[in-house]
This record gives structure tokens, C-alpha cells and sequence, in this order.
């Protein structure tokens, strides 16, 4: 079984408790939807805690991410070493 790409869950339990992580969740949905405008949901970031390589979040909600819980580089909410797009 492939581990998850991002390590959402261990940066939430770390932010907010593991006993607050439905909590954390909701936090981090709350910040990307009034960021992005989109519409992000506690579901949707238990999906992504998850999720293999499926589904990539994008640069912009990386950074978000990247900010919300005080990293210096967004490669610090992977599991392993980001994969490049340049060829």
C-alpha cells in the first residue's frame, strides 16, 4: 500500500491535536475557500490527507497550505520529494 502524497493529517494533528483533527480540518477547507474561492470542504481535506498521487493540489493552494501551517517550503507538505514538471 502506497503511502499518501501529502502529510496533511501529520500537519493538522501537529497544528491542532489529534483529538481536534475534524477541527483542523475544517480549518484548513475554511482557509483555502476564502483564499481560492473555491469550494473546499473538511471532506475534501481528508481526501487529500489520503489520497496517493491521484489528485495534486495546485501551487497556489501548496503555498496556501505552505502558510497556514508555518513551513518554509511547500516540498515540506510531501511525503516524498515533489516531482518536478520540467523534462
Amino acid at each position: 500500500m502506497s503511502q499518501p502524497a501529502y502529510k496533511l493529517k501529520e500537519l493538522i494533528i501537529k497544528k491542532y491535536g489529534e483529538e481536534k483533527f475534524a477541527l483542523g480540518r475544517e480549518m484548513a477547507a475554511q482557509w483555502l475557500r476564502g483564499s481560492t474561492g473555491i469550494l473546499w470542504r473538511a471532506e475534501d481535506i481528508l481526501e487529500f490527507s489520503n489520497t496517493t498521487n491521484d489528485k495534486k493540489l495546485s501551487f497556489r493552494e501548496e503555498e496556501l497550505l505552505r502558510k497556514l501551517f508555518g513551513l518554509e517550503t511547500v516540498e515540506e507538505i510531501y511525503n516524498k520529494p515533489k516531482e518536478s514538471n520540467c523534462f
